[in-house]
């Protein structure tokens, strides 16, 4: 499937570049889900708790001013109730030196789309 990024620099969009053909099987997707599942749901180590849910953490460099910065983002998504769709969620702290910090934050509000019925676990 072509993909095509959309971004931004200094709030003005930039137009996407040339498309990639990443893959020919939807069988990879399967296998992309299932690799960010294990990754957030192990056991002693998942990342969100009392629910299964599909993520993965990134601690992005940049630099601000000449200083190196680090942010930190959590990114995960879990079915919805009726297994039609799924509900996605970013966590990204700038400057947050880590990705354990967006973890921090994104079981408080894994807890409460859990509570208000919009994800259930894997």
């Amino acid at each position: 499937m072509p993909i095509k990024v959309y971004c931004s620099h200094r709030g003005q969009q930039q137009q996407p570049g040339e498309s990639i053909q990443l893959a020919n099987d939807t069988a990879y997707a399967w296998l992309l889900k299932q690799f960010m599942i294990e990754q957030s749901s192990r056991q002693g180590k998942q990342k969100i708790h009392n629910i299964n849910v599909a993520g993965k953490t990134g601690t992005p460099e940049r630099i601000v001013r000449g200083i190196k910065q680090s942010d930190g983002w959590y990114v995960f998504f879990a079915p919805t109730p009726d297994n039609a769709s799924y509900t996605v969620t970013c966590i990204r702290i700038e400057t947050g030196q880590s990705s354990a910090n967006a973890v921090v934050l994104a079981n408080a509000v894994a807890k409460i789309l859990k509570k208000r019925s919009y994800i259930i676990s894997f």
